[in-house]
């Protein structure tokens, strides 16, 4: 669906990991993209964001960042060409957008519309600028990938957060996948990695983060510092059997290891319950599990033939369908 009277911007849009998952909507004539909110260095851009995410509620910090942005204008390289524009940002994305200057260029734009995706639980530390944000301005839109801070904030539900990616090729053959960061993890991976080695299980579990207590055995996880590139972690689960996904306390939605699953025709092994309610859930291909033995290991390195015949229906493009729908509800 396009329209010659509706325009979306993707603002902030430099993240790889975003870039790959709203990849669907780049080659639309009605979709523009604005790469920076802070039009700086890299190493530059880090600074601010780093001084809004930890001074953001101080008027020094929303006064600095409102005077470089008045100063680089980066929000009226938009060119709405007087049609509805919807402004698209997610949570990581806004991070260093001052409230006062967004007030103002809303004002002056009357037509725009500016909508949150929040792709992190609202609990969690790369979520809180942007609900400061959606706090203080209340003309945006609210949409989140997690059901239970929906229900709980009255935002709107989505789904529609993923564009299929082409893996390279290369990656690490192995019977189960998945990296992840967060320490609080970590202790959990090492068990299942020792559970499943033990059993001819081959697994290919990659901590990403630095170490805090050096005396944690790893076992078989692996450990690197560096963020992982997106096209690394697609190409190791192509290769992988199964995908593993072990959720963060508190989260209730699907996280980015069951569409990789969809798309990819994977086995998913999950603690997520909530995964027998999802769209294309098949018990054949899909397994819960709460500790370790639950796992029937055996279904993990068996090499059965997958196809959960998905539909695209996640893609980034209905997205945008679904901002169009909530606001006329709301009009």
């Amino acid at each position: 669906m396009q329209s010659n009277d509706i325009g979306f911007v993707f603002a902030g849009y430099s993240d790889l990991t975003l870039r790959t998952m709203f990849k669907d909507c780049l080659n639309r004539e009605d979709v523009k993209i604005l790469k920076e909110i802070l039009p700086f260095s890299e190493y530059v851009n880090g600074l601010f964001r780093g001084l809004a995410m930890r001074c953001y509620k101080y008027k020094f910090c929303q006064y600095l960042l409102y005077v470089v942005e008045s100063v680089f204008r980066p929000l009226e390289k938009i060119d709405t060409d007087d049609k509805k524009t919807y402004l698209i940002f997610t949570n990581a994305a806004s991070i260093g957008l001052s409230v006062p200057y967004f007030k103002k260029f809303l004002q002056r734009h009357k037509n725009c519309i500016p909508v949150m995706l929040f792709m992190d639980q609202l609990n969690l530390y790369w979520a809180k600028y942007a609900k400061y944000l959606v706090e203080q301005i209340p003309q945006f839109q609210c949409f989140t990938f997690d059901p239970q801070d929906a229900q709980n904030k009255d935002y709107k539900h989505t789904m529609s957060v993923y564009s299929y990616y082409d893996a390279e090729p290369g990656g690490v053959v192995s019977d189960i996948y998945f990296s992840f960061f967060g320490l609080n993890r970590l202790k959990t991976i090492i068990e299942i990695a020792d559970y499943l080695e033990a059993r001819q299980v081959c697994c290919n579990f990659i901590y990403v983060g630095d170490m805090d207590d050096a005396t944690v055995e790893l076992g078989t996880v692996k450990q690197v510092s560096k963020r992982l590139l997106y096209s690394e972690i697609v190409q190791d689960a192509a290769q992988a059997n199964c995908l593993l996904e072990v959720q963060r306390d508190g989260q209730s939605g699907a996280t980015l290891r069951y569409y990789e699953a969809l798309c990819y025709n994977k086995k998913l092994l999950t603690t997520n319950k909530n995964v027998v309610n999802l769209p294309f859930y098949d018990p054949e291909y899909m397994k819960v599990f709460e500790k370790p033995s639950d796992i029937d290991y055996d279904w993990v390195r068996r090499r059965d033939p997958v196809d959960y015949h998905y539909d695209n229906r996640f893609s980034p493009v209905h997205f945008l369908e679904e901002i169009i729908d909530s606001a006329n509800r709301e009009d």
